[in-house]
């Protein structure tokens, strides 16, 4: 009955998660918008990171959508 009643423990690491891939803080926050035709080199480098996990992700974890809609 012990071993019954006794949890489960895996042998093997957590899968890694969407939030594994994407760069720290809130990665699905709107970019900061501006009101002009150029954007600064801050939010490329933001952009790039965002899509780059993104690809990591969609990539390493298995079927599903990675972002869903409300």
């Amino acid at each position: 009955m012990e071993a019954l009643r006794a949890p489960l423990v895996s042998a093997e690491p957590p899968l890694p998660t969407l939030a594994d891939f994407l760069p720290e803080g809130d990665p699905l926050s709107p970019l900061e918008g501006r009101s002009g035709r150029r954007i600064g080199m801050v939010t490329v480098d933001d952009l790039q990171q965002r899509v780059h996990g993104l690809r990591l992700a969609d990539d390493v974890l298995a079927g599903g959508d990675l972002i869903l809609q409300p």
